[in-house]
């Protein structure tokens, strides 16, 4: 038998020392190589998830769609999954109306304005407000246009649960001025409201005199109610020449009203026009009884008794009803922490719940006129 002599057994341990290491070097990069496949391919499935999983935030639920509808001379309906069907309908006896039903049966039905006899003038959405992963259903009808400037008046409904498992009572606030996008607005991980409505004010700045502004408020929505948004100021932009020819140019565009406010022409307003005057009265006090009528017969009507704590006991009636001014009809809701007031035919889902036991200051603006009074029901946390 031969012996290896030891130079070449030195010789062969390195040579098989080295292809072992090219092996096992050729192994690492094809080993890296697979993670990195699979790694790809993972991100890819993932995103790929994430946008099944996660469609647009805002979606509208089509385009109303002329219908009969018993008892009703005129309709529109919007139907959605789950055999859900909204109606805008009209007619002779009670006027606008909607009506909601499901697999045919109708689960609620509530007043409704009808502009020049108009049922197809309004919009349903679907969009996750609070950010809980449900998407809420909101109803936005156009009330009416008025002459001359041309305002928009809209009434929006918000309502927890879009397959109507349950009765409920929406939340409710008007608008002047919509749009889909430009009363919702998507900003990060959140969705923002924008409320709006025409004053004429002060200039802000002091560079021009009195004028007329489209002001904005910023809220989010949070179980049935409008939180305002401390950190984002109200924006208003100034009616002039060159506002008038951009609204008519963009009239219909689903970012207006945010799209007119967004502009570089915008400006602060850090106190609203309807409470710059001077406090002529302030009333502090409790709110001891809160009875709102069912949403279904008046749409928005509420009794408040305020008891200050000096004096009678007062008895209000808070009405979305714009032409129903009184002494004993209070127009404005505020928000005390914030000194925001909340928009028109502001009422929350909750509508008793939310008010009743309420510490409250009611505080009357200027000297007022003859058929009105400005006065705000400020309602402390």
């Amino acid at each position: 038998m031969r012996v290896w002599p030891q130079a070449e057994i030195g010789e062969l341990n390195r040579w098989l020392n080295s292809c072992c290491d090219s092996i096992l070097s050729s192994m690492s990069l094809f080993t890296q190589f697979i993670k990195a496949c699979v790694l790809s391919l993972l991100l890819i499935a993932a995103f790929s998830r994430q946008s099944i999983s996660q469609p647009p935030r805002i979606l509208k639920a089509g385009t109303p769609q002329s219908v009969v509808l018993p008892g009703f001379r005129i309709a529109h309906c919007i139907e959605r999954p789950g055999r859900l069907r909204i109606y805008k309908a009209l007619s002779d006896t009670e006027g606008g109306r909607f009506v909601i039903e499901k697999a045919g049966k109708q689960v609620i039905s509530w007043p409704a304005q009808s502009f020049v006899g108009e049922t197809s003038d309004f919009e349903v959405l679907q969009a996750d407000l609070n950010g809980d992963g449900r998407r809420e259903l909101v109803i936005a009808n156009h009330d009416s246009t008025s002459n001359g400037v041309g305002i928009d008046f809209w009434t929006i409904y918000i309502f927890p649960d879009p397959e109507f498992r349950r009765p409920q009572a929406p939340l409710i606030f008007s608008v002047e001025e919509y749009g889909a996008l430009g009363t919702f607005i998507p900003e990060g991980d959140s969705i923002l409201i924008l409320t709006t409505r025409w004053s004429w004010s002060k200039d802000p700045q002091g560079k021009r005199g009195e004028g007329f502004y489209l002001i904005g408020q910023w809220w989010r929505y949070r179980s049935g109610e409008l939180v305002p948004i401390i950190e984002k100021p109200p924006i208003a932009r100034r009616f002039l020449f060159s506002f008038a020819h951009e609204r008519g140019r963009t009239f219909g565009n689903r970012r207006a009203p945010y799209l007119w406010l967004k502009s570089r022409k915008a400006i602060i307003f850090n106190e609203d026009p309807l409470v710059s005057a001077r406090q002529t009265e302030v009333k502090r006090g409790i709110l001891q009884s809160v009875s709102a009528a069912p949403f279904t017969e008046s749409g928005t009507t509420v009794k408040i008794e305020f008891k200050p704590g000096q004096g009678n006991l007062l008895t209000f009636r808070y009405s979305a009803d714009n032409d129903d001014r009184g002494e004993e009809t209070l127009e404005h809701l505020g928000h005390a922490a914030s000194g925001r007031v909340y928009p028109d035919k502001y009422f929350p889902a909750a509508r008793e719940k939310w008010l009743s036991g309420k510490h409250a200051r009611l505080v009357t603006y200027g000297k007022g006129t003859e058929f009105y009074t400005p006065r705000v029901l400020w309602i402390s946390p």
